[in-house]
């Protein structure tokens, strides 16, 4: 079944969004996107929508925002490590320009580290991830049964003008039957009378594929 569903969930630390598209499909295909900090979390997440879903081709995509993203701290021994650099090209080319000024440096590559992510952010974010995924899913599962009802009826619509239409046509079978009995019969004793005998198998073979 086709359906589409999303999951949000927020705590403290972040905001994990998760979005899940599915089309028709012969056994469970998964394709769903994390942020590329967060593989790790694949397998969860695959085992997590299997249990929601027996067939279909999913495709999603997993957003997570940081409420409070941790500040990069400025590297001393990178600064350390720019400062003689410079000072070591100003002698190689000998050149008199002023020393760069530390807001020089900091500007320079490298010279900012990122925080390290605590152990408590990063499980949160883990669960808030799960929890969207499993929002998700229940939401795509609701726009599935609802397609299936839909189609659903419409089978069952179509099965029922089918039948009234074989209930009309029904009292006409033994004339149509009679009707070709006699029509065949005209033929094989045309057939016969002509001594022709492959039109005689030929004629038969006609009424054995439309005798139905």
């Amino acid at each position: 079944m086709t359906g589409y569903g999303r999951g949000r969930v927020a705590n403290r630390h972040v905001e994990a969004e998760v979005e899940l598209r599915s089309v028709n499909g012969k056994g469970l295909h998964l394709a769903v996107r994390l942020p590329s900090d967060r593989l790790e979390w694949d397998g969860e997440v695959e085992a997590l929508l299997r249990q929601s879903f027996e067939r279909g081709s999913l495709q999603g995509s997993v957003k997570l925002r940081w409420r409070v993203a941790p500040a990069p701290v400025l590297d001393h021994e990178a600064l350390k490590r720019h400062a003689r650099e410079w000072r070591a090209a100003q002698k190689e080319l000998g050149l008199g320009a002023e020393p760069p000024t530390l807001a020089a440096l900091m500007a320079l590559p490298g010279s900012w580290r990122p925080v390290e992510e605590a152990a408590a952010a990063t499980e949160a974010a883990r669960k808030a991830v799960l929890a969207a995924v499993a929002a998700a899913a229940k939401a795509l599962t609701e726009t599935r049964a609802r397609e299936g009802d839909r189609l659903s009826a419409a089978i069952r619509e179509r099965v029922a003008e089918m039948r009234r239409r074989v209930d009309e046509i029904r009292p006409l079978i033994p004339e149509a039957i009679a009707a070709y009995q006699d029509k065949i019969a005209q033929r094989l004793r045309e057939a016969i009378g002509s001594g022709d005998e492959d039109r005689v198998r030929a004629e038969l073979a006609v009424f054995g594929m439309k005798a139905d």
